[in-house]
Parts: structure tokens; C-alpha cells; sequence
């Protein structure tokens, strides 16, 4: 299934970049919300609740210019089999999942998912290395 057909995902462009650490503590203080609500309804019923929140970041970089990049990276090495995430770990040394990892159609190669279960200050890094590669791309 492709990413964009399902309704508990939403790609975020690329070009939101800067503004995805603003928007991802948004998100983290939303869900710490929703998960202690829940929390508190587990201790006071006997079935149990699932929880509705994420930590990943579905990223829709098809607009970006990524895939050229990559094409011309990788050009040595097998490039139809890389994506953001070859890219991001080779050039920025952060880790991402490749959305082809999610998506046996190929619709979603020029999409990548990222971990924000981590502390303010890695994500900041994490997001200014992302950043830093795209604007070096070559």
C-alpha cells in the first residue's frame, strides 16, 4: 500500500524541513498528552486501549532533487537499489528507513522515515545534518 493512501500517514514535503523539529516537539507534546490520558484509562477499565501516537516522520522528498543526487552518488554502485536513506548515512552520517522498505509497489523510493524518539538535542543535530546534505547536493 502506498504511503499516501492510508489515513494514519501524512508525508511531510521536504521543503518543510526547517520547520519539521518545531512541528515534531508539537507532535511529541501531543502524544505525551494522549499517552498519559490513555494511561490513566487502562488503571481505571479492564480491556485495554490502543494507543494512537507515533515517533516516526513519514518525509515525502519526490520533489527535492534527491533522486538525481542519488542516481549520480551511487552511479558505481547499483544506484536503482538506493534511496534517501543510502544517501543520508552516507553523506550525513544519520540514519533514516528507506520508504521502499514499506512499500513493495517502488511508489514510495523517494520517501524516508525518521526516528524522533530521541532527545531535543539529537533530533536538532539529526535535522541540521539532513539539512546540510540537501543543500550540498551535488
Amino acid at each position: 500500500m502506498h504511503p499516501e493512501s492510508s489515513s494514519q500517514l501524512t508525508p511531510i514535503p521536504l521543503e518543510s524541513l526547517g520547520h519539521l523539529e518545531h512541528a515534531l516537539g508539537d507532535v511529541c507534546t501531543q502524544i505525551t498528552s494522549k499517552m498519559h490520558e490513555e494511561a490513566r484509562n487502562v488503571t481505571s477499565k479492564s480491556d485495554t486501549v490502543k494507543p494512537q501516537g507515533t515517533y516516526l516522520a513519514w518525509i515525502d522528498a519526490r520533489e527535492s532533487g534527491l533522486e538525481e543526487t542519488i542516481q549520480k552518488e551511487f552511479a558505481d554502485n547499483e544506484p536503482e537499489k538506493k534511496g534517501p536513506a543510502d544517501y543520508f548515512a552516507k553523506i550525513a552520517n544519520v540514519g533514516v528507513a528507506n520508504g521502499s522498505d514499506f512499500d513493495s509497489s517502488g511508489e514510495s523510493k523517494m520517501f524516508f522515515r525518521l526516528n524522533f524518539a530521541v532527545s531535543r538535542s539529537e533530533l536538532e543535530e539529526m535535522l541540521n545534518r539532513i539539512e546540510k546534505a540537501l543543500l550540498n547536493m551535488r
